[in-house]
């Protein structure tokens, strides 16, 4: 897997995930990796952003809640209709990469 992010003045380097998606690899290999979290506080105040993810199973365990929570706002899922997040598919993953 290839995971980055990019919004208005800031942008992350890519991060290449060769094992399988977990709840640790989310937090370690991503979001500590990335700095992602630090960078937007920087860029736009801290809690001033909202970081948006879908509904993977590595998303929505407890552990990553937690560390998502206390660094951020988190918008939980998106699109927020099921339908539609099934329709998307892998669309709806690509967005933070557009």
């Amino acid at each position: 897997m290839i995971w980055g992010a990019k919004a208005h003045g800031l942008q992350t380097d890519l991060i290449t995930i060769n094992e399988n998606v977990n709840t640790e690899c989310i937090i370690n290999d991503i979001f500590k990796k990335s700095n992602v979290i630090q960078l937007a506080n920087s860029e736009y105040g801290e809690l001033k952003w909202i970081f948006q993810k879908d509904g993977a199973c590595p998303h929505t365990s407890k552990k990553n809640q937690t560390y998502l929570n206390c660094g951020c706002n988190v918008l939980d899922t998106w699109p927020p209709i099921p339908q539609i997040q099934t329709q998307l598919g892998i669309y709806g993953q690509l967005w933070i990469l557009n």
